[in-house]
């Protein structure tokens, strides 16, 4: 996986956020809160996670989602730190799973079918309206198919 902080100066506290299949950073560019430094995790190719990064932090707020909240249970089982909090949203420890995550036969036809009109088509239905669909789009991930 990559980690890369989109911010980091010297805070005490740490937003260590697990981001969704699909993601980067361009993603999240945008301001994060003034007492945090911030950790962003995506591109889950491996699930091989840099705990050093952690090191030094007196609370870290772990937030996931979607696809993240599968590799934050995996990175962070049986860790103990200083959590402030533990945020899932739109996400399963089962992700796919016919009853607790992406049923297995969807998963399967995405990804066997795999391609730029279904990522175009997946990136409208995980925003749910237009306007939406029009904010992720001027920050969508710069992933190419082929990566994904």
């Amino acid at each position: 996986m990559k980690q890369r902080f989109i911010k980091k100066e010297g805070n005490s506290t740490l937003l260590l956020f697990f981001a969704g299949w699909g993601s980067d950073e361009n993603l999240f560019a945008g301001p994060v809160q003034e007492e945090c430094d911030c950790l962003l995790c995506f591109d889950y190719k491996d699930l091989d996670f840099d705990y050093s990064l952690l090191e030094g932090y007196k609370e870290i707020r772990v937030m996931a989602w979607s696809m993240g909240v599968w590799v934050a249970c995996q990175a962070l089982a049986g860790k103990e730190y200083p959590y402030g909090m533990r945020l899932a949203v739109n996400g399963t420890p089962f992700p796919i799973h016919d009853t607790k995550g992406i049923p297995e036969a969807i998963f399967q036809g995405t990804l066997e079918n795999f391609s730029e009109p279904v990522l175009i088509r997946f990136r409208r239905r995980i925003c749910g309206s237009a306007a939406q669909v029009k904010t992720f789009l001027s920050h969508h991930p710069y992933r190419e198919v082929d990566d994904l």
